[in-house]
């Protein structure tokens, strides 16, 4: 059942339909398909549109086996990190694909999509509509999207989400909506956070320490820039993201290479190169940055006097992940860059002890490593699925 306010006259006047997006969706579910030697064993999708109450368009793509199936499934939102989309959960294909492996397994899979990437933006792309970093996607995108896929669920025996399972800045806007909104957490039977990130207090990234170092707030509020690509940037952000990946790593092709900094099979890349990655805001950067500077897990500094607008304080709020009641479970990886193990044990573990079900660290595993390596399936899918 779609809500009523999920109308799609209304939102026809705010989303942008981006087509050739849905159709590189289509294109990676027929990579899986073609996996498939059965016809009533392939899988298909439907896209859903829900609004947030400040008004951004999200697509969601429900995944569906071709054969009908008769019984009510559990639902599982599966929500992607920085500079990714859905796409991140099948890109793999049918062997390393965690969605198609949940989706066998019984559950009714649902895929989320932070505003602003390709398949969640309005139609006319002002540079107020980047005005979001993680905060907006932990207290908007995650409640809109778990509410959206319970009330699909309205008249059924299904009241709550058997997982909400997440990958890097997916498990931080997680930690954001869960620890803020105790209500939210009713709808969640179980929280699953792939290479969690929260606290930078230990992290390794050269990348972001560089970004840290030229200040990218001063830079936003000079330069006002609004969407940042890795895949065709405007002038003025390749020459900044070309002077930040030699700083940091080498010549600017080599963020693509960072971006893929993990166990990949050889078959995928050129998939990932195609579909991946996805546009963010430049505030979700300087988010970042700022977390780094401050070694806090708060929302983003505006400064006082907008703080006080946004927050109703002079302050960022910081975020109290102990609030959190739902069981949870964390992988994260010893060759993790961004959501360093250390950070993990020292600031995450301690935090939520009485309800953490279990916590493995997996060894030799990078950032990426959760939603692409070839060990996933092997390493976390099978025990997550168990």
């Amino acid at each position: 059942m779609i809500p009523e306010n999920h109308l799609e006259e209304d939102l026809a006047l705010i989303v942008d339909s981006q087509e050739d997006c849905h159709s590189h969706f289509q294109e990676l579910l027929d990579l899986i398909n073609n996996e498939i030697d059965r016809e009533d064993e392939k899988i298909t999708f439907q896209k859903h549109v829900a609004l947030t109450t400040d008004e951004y368009p999200l697509t969601l793509f429900q995944l569906k086996e071709k054969k009908e199936v008769s019984i009510t499934k559990r639902p599982i939102l599966l929500q992607h990190g920085l500079f990714n989309s859905s796409n991140t959960w099948i890109v793999t294909g049918k062997n390393y694909c965690l969605a198609y492996l949940l989706l066998k397994a019984g559950f009714d899979v649902w895929l989320g999509n932070n505003r602003g990437n390709q398949y969640s933006r309005r139609k006319e792309q002002k540079s107020d509509n980047w005005k979001f970093s993680f905060h907006e996607m932990g207290m908007f995108d995650v409640k809109c999207q778990m509410d959206y896929i319970l009330n699909y669920y309205d008249n059924t025996e299904i009241t709550k989400l058997a997982a909400y399972i997440a990958h890097s800045q997916g498990t931080t806007q997680g930690f954001v909506a869960f620890s803020t909104f105790p209500e939210l957490q009713e709808k969640v039977e179980m929280f699953i956070a792939l290479a969690p990130v929260t606290y930078l207090q230990n992290q390794s990234s050269q990348g972001l320490k560089v970004l840290t170092y030229f200040r990218p707030d001063l830079l936003l509020s000079l330069l006002n820039w609004g969407e940042v690509t890795l895949v065709s940037p405007n002038s003025s952000m390749k020459s900044f993201l070309s002077f930040l990946g030699k700083g940091a790593i080498g010549p600017l092709d080599s963020l693509m290479d960072l971006f893929m900094d993990c166990e990949i099979p050889d078959k995928v890349k050129k998939y990932l190169l195609k579909y991946e990655p996805s546009p963010t805001s430049y505030l979700a950067l300087c988010h970042w940055s700022q977390l780094l500077i401050s070694g806090k897990f708060q929302s983003y500094d505006h400064g006082k006097e907008l703080n006080m607008i946004k927050y109703q304080q002079e302050t960022p709020i910081e975020y109290d992940i102990s609030n959190i009641k739902i069981p949870t479970v964390l992988f994260y990886g010893d060759l993790d860059f961004l959501g360093n193990a250390k950070d993990v044990e020292t600031n995450v573990i301690p935090r939520m002890s009485n309800v953490i079900l279990h916590s493995e660290l997996i060894p030799n595993f990078k950032h990426n490593d959760f939603v692409w390596g070839k060990r996933a399936k092997e390493l976390v899918y099978d025990k997550i699925i168990e």
